[in-house]
């Protein structure tokens, strides 16, 4: 949607023109966050809702005062009037929805950052034991004692097949 800074009466013009009532040059967003803050800047500068509608000639919707009217729509567009009463109390609740799914998307972003610190932890330790267990002998030698045998083997047979690999594919 394009509009100008002032107002949304610049939707639907094209890109690069000027807003034909305040000439100032309609700007078509691509960046999310430049796009939500426009939608809220304009819903804040909204009248207030819940708006009502009613038919008379025409459907109109009007400020919860019952005074002062928001917008007229011929009567065989009520479809339209209805989606524009609504509206107002339904870019609250999406921008309401959207805050609460990016905070979650942020929490399993840092959470799934957190594992992943872990994991490479994990895997390097791995390869750490593996590393001092090939550094000394498979074969069974007198100076040893029996115990620390069995360890090593233990640890071999634990690791056997323990992934080590990095986030990146390169081995820790």
């Amino acid at each position: 949607m394009n509009h100008c800074a002032e107002c949304c009466f610049g939707t639907g013009v094209e890109a690069d023109m000027d807003c034909p009532q305040h000439g100032i040059p309609v700007t078509a967003s691509t960046d999310l966050d430049d796009t939500l803050a426009n939608i809220r800047a304009r819903a804040e500068a909204a009248t207030p809702g819940p708006w009502d509608i009613w038919l008379g000639a025409d459907w109109v919707i009007l400020a919860p005062d019952g005074n002062r009217e928001i917008a007229r729509v011929p009567e065989p567009c009520g479809e339209n009037a209805v989606f524009i009463a609504h509206a107002r109390a339904d870019i609250e609740l999406l921008l309401t929805l959207l805050d609460q799914v990016t905070t979650q998307r942020d929490e399993i972003q840092a959470n799934r950052d957190a594992l992943a610190r872990k994991v490479a932890e994990q895997r390097a330790v791995i390869a750490r034991v593996r590393d001092w267990l090939a550094a000394h002998p498979t074969t069974h030698d007198v100076r040893q004692t029996e115990g620390y045998w069995r360890a090593q083997q233990d640890l071999r047979a634990a690791l056997d097949g323990a992934d080590t690999t990095t986030a990146d594919g390169s081995e820790a």
